[in-house]
């Protein structure tokens, strides 16, 4: 049961990786709280958080963040030397960085991806889970993400891209 639940969450994660070491792995909670079932519609009910915490897999704090603005900016098709670095962040074994819906988005502004993170174990770990999509979740990330002005924009490849 728990190898299922922990194969659920890590199948709605987003992954922020820098100099190919993995920072973050989390669940946004999409402007909700994780502790009182914000999540529970995506098949991670509180008291499953709870039990995956207790399996040393995510981190107590169920709303901790990370500030993601480094996966902001205009993406072009053919990265260039310029005067900012995007780098894309991870989602269903894809590659995605966040564009500007509006020319006057402000790309270095904090933005906090509130959610439920994995400790180092879990994210040792979700290194192996085959992951399935869940795509009420995904409309919903994208909802989110559209809601702060932002649009997910696939791209090819990790690496990061000067723009």
């Amino acid at each position: 049961m728990t190898a299922a639940l922990f194969s659920r969450l890590c199948s709605v994660c987003v992954s922020f990786s820098l100099g190919g070491e993995l920072i973050d792995i989390r669940v946004p909670s999409l402007g909700g709280e994780p502790g009182q079932n914000a999540l529970r519609e995506y098949g991670l009910h509180f008291d499953s958080l709870n039990a995956l915490n207790d399996y040393g897999l995510i981190i107590s704090d169920h709303n901790s963040w990370l500030d993601y603005r480094a996966s902001i900016g205009l993406h072009l098709p053919e990265p260039r030397q310029g005067k900012r670095t995007i780098f894309p962040f991870g989602f269903l074994g894809r590659y995605w960085v966040l564009s500007p819906a509006t020319e006057r988005h402000p790309v270095d502004q904090e933005f906090r991806l509130l959610g439920v993170a994995l400790t180092r174990a879990g994210r040792e770990l979700s290194r192996i889970v085959d992951l399935e999509p869940v795509d009420e979740y995904t409309q919903a990330l994208e909802k989110f993400f559209q809601e702060n002005n932002l649009r997910m924009t696939e791209v090819d490849s990790p690496l990061p891209q000067r723009v």
